[in-house]
């Protein structure tokens, strides 16, 4: 909607003359966002989850699948045939495994703070003045920010492999008050 377009809009609505004031007016300015209306969502990566997942599978997989093999007395020249099934089993495995992280941990940033989720999973809101510490992490490969409250015992885990990463800097960038130390890890 254009600013002029909403001015008129809202120097309607807050008229004294009540047959001005329209449902429609009463509508727009209850839904237009503002700035402490802001929200965000990202989804983690899919293809940095699902590389990531599938080189631990063939990583720790073939020399587990080898061990087995070697065990009930199969020659090593005939073992290629077993490591693609396992390597095919591996790409099947791990494409819905990686959809269903991407899908289930979705992150917000907001004005007010970051919506992401604990260790366990577990949906945590923690608001920009409540961030006491925030501590980079990388598990397998994957890397996090492991942001402390202040307030309360509350941790959230925030990816740094969303989607959209350009768009996720610069929306953070864009939300974050700006002296908040959470800038330095996306400048």
């Amino acid at each position: 909607m254009r600013a002029d377009l909403f001015i008129s809009e809202a120097h309607i609505c807050s008229s004294s003359q009540p047959e001005l004031q329209t449902e429609t007016c009463r509508y727009l300015l209850m839904d237009t966002p503002s700035k402490t209306d802001q929200r965000v969502t990202f989804r983690p990566s899919f293809l940095v989850i699902w590389a990531s997942i599938l080189l631990r599978a063939i990583v720790l997989g073939c020399p587990i699948l080898f061990v087995i093999l070697s065990l009930k007395g199969i020659a090593p020249a005939k073992t290629l045939g077993p490591f693609l099934r396992g390597i095919t089993a591996a790409l099947v495995v791990t494409g819905p495994l990686a959809s269903i992280l991407c899908f289930c941990f979705p992150q917000s940033i907001t004005s007010r703070g970051i919506d992401a989720h604990s260790f366990w999973g577990v949906r945590r809101f923690i608001s920009w003045n409540d961030i006491a510490i925030i501590r980079p992490f990388s598990w397998v490969g994957l890397k996090f920010l492991r942001l402390d409250s202040g307030s309360d015992d509350k941790t959230a885990w925030l990816c740094r492999f969303p989607m959209r990463k350009s768009k996720f800097k610069q929306t953070l960038l864009q939300l974050a008050p700006p002296d908040h130390p959470i800038r330095t890890y996306f400048s």
